[in-house]
């Protein structure tokens, strides 16, 4: 379901919760996204659906997760269905503790090994398995009883598989749960996957003559369609990429990150295009109680680098990259509290400025965590080279496009799309307007 950011977001119950009839009775039934009533029995709808109900979290009906006969022992049925995993598998390890971030500083977890690093560099290796999603994608799945990130600490996860924390009861957070993409171009956790990037992953830039600019890369998309590159300029000079397609896969099951963005237009050997920035990851917390947000979580993609400059050149220059989309946060448990200045933010990194001559352009920065203001790529003192456009957020959510080269320089690259956030109750979910989420839901 989706909702303005912006809005009321503080919700008093359930979307599936029953509507009172005109004696005092209930209707067995729900309004859906597009307040059309769902109903579970012949009797008639009400005249409109009940205030508190409001097309911004995903709440389905409570269904037990009833751990089968042949599971682990000591496995509690969850009260709601996780998505994504069954937390009594019989692949799926038992809770042994609580996970607790108190130290300052930053944890580091690598989901492709499995294995926590403190801030002191003690390493730990809390219950974990791989596990296959829908489509079988695979996914790092980490169990604890309950989790606690405190303020000062910082999560960061690292690694290609997409992260899920199942916690058997409260998860709180009040420091920061990072899966954002890096300037480093091997991307982020479950960010770029082919499955899901030959569409959503920004087009490459046009490459240009020795004398003209090349294209700058489009940006990468997954919640929004990413932004074109900009024109190289001069005779035979190559057109900027297109910003990948919007994904069609936005209920996150299975979790995944966004998408790359593309590599700018070379002008010759020397005066190369930028990489495109790799995307945001995919962070997942699923809790058989209670989430509550106080801190921030982000899945910011990397903006895209600027174009290379040729040494002794003259003329001609490279086109910059597309910034990578912003990556996944889901939240779902049978309450979810985000508070009053807490942060949900999976915007797009900015576009990289275009080369010319032997001067390099600038490259974009990583997707920022507002809702008003978007990644930028600050511009070079020689010019010529195209601006890369703005990261995408909140109400511009596909980013900006990049501009057109000018005298014989490349193009700049478009900005990355905002990545998904979902949020699933299925008793309360309270959303305070002071809190950031970017995109909406």
């Amino acid at each position: 379901m989706e909702k303005d950011a912006n809005a009321d977001t503080d919700l008093g119950g359930d979307a599936s919760s029953d509507a009172p009839t005109a004696d005092g009775g209930a209707l067995d039934g729900a309004w859906d996204s597009g307040n059309r009533w769902d109903a579970r029995s012949d009797a008639p709808p009400p005249d409109a659906p009940p205030a508190d109900v409001r097309p911004a979290v995903d709440a389905p009906p409570e269904m037990p997760d009833a751990a089968p006969p042949d599971g682990p022992p000591g496995c509690e049925p969850w009260p709601i269905a996780a998505t994504n995993f069954k937390p009594c598998d019989e692949d799926v390890p038992v809770p042994t503790s609580s996970l607790e971030l108190l130290a300052a500083g930053t944890y580091r977890y690598d989901t492709v090994e499995g294995v926590l690093t403190a801030p002191s560099g003690q390493p730990s290796t809390p219950p974990t398995t791989t596990i296959e999603q829908p489509l079988g994608i695979k996914a790092r799945l980490l169990v604890v009883k309950n989790l606690h990130v405190a303020q000062a600490a910082v999560l960061k996860i690292e690694g290609s598989l997409p992260f899920i924390l199942a916690v058997h009861g409260t998860a709180s957070v009040a420091g920061t749960i990072d899966t954002s993409a890096t300037g480093e171009m091997q991307g982020a956790p479950g960010g770029d996957m082919p499955e899901f990037c030959m569409d959503s992953g920004g087009h490459d830039g046009e490459k240009g003559s020795s004398s003209a600019g090349g294209g700058g890369g489009g940006g990468g998309a997954f919640g929004e369609v990413g932004s074109r590159g900009g024109d190289g300029h001069g005779s035979g000079s190559g057109n900027g990429g297109q910003g990948g397609g919007k994904a069609q896969d936005l209920d996150l099951s299975p979790l995944r990150g966004g998408c790359v963005g593309g590599d700018g237009g070379d002008a010759t050997e020397s005066r190369v295009g930028g990489d495109g920035g790799p995307a945001g990851g995919a962070v997942q917390i699923s809790a058989s109680s209670a989430i509550t947000v106080t801190g921030t979580i982000k899945a910011a993609g990397a903006g895209g680098k600027g174009g290379i400059g040729g040494a002794w050149a003259i003329s001609g220059g490279a086109g910059g990259g597309g910034g990578g989309s912003g990556g996944a946060i889901f939240l779902e448990a049978p309450s979810v509290t985000v508070a009053e200045g807490a942060r949900l933010c999976a915007n797009g990194g900015s576009g990289g400025e275009g080369s010319v001559g032997s001067a390099s352009g600038n490259d974009g920065t990583p997707g920022s965590c507002s809702a008003t203001t978007g990644a930028t790529t600050s511009r070079s003192a020689i010019m010529g080279g195209g601006d890369g456009g703005f990261g995408g957020y909140g109400a511009k959510a596909g980013g900006g496009e990049g501009d057109n080269g000018s005298m014989s320089g490349g193009g700049g690259a478009g900005g990355g799309s905002v990545g998904r956030i979902r949020i699933r109750a299925t008793k309360t979910a309270s959303v305070h307007p002071g809190a950031v989420l970017s995109p909406g839901l």
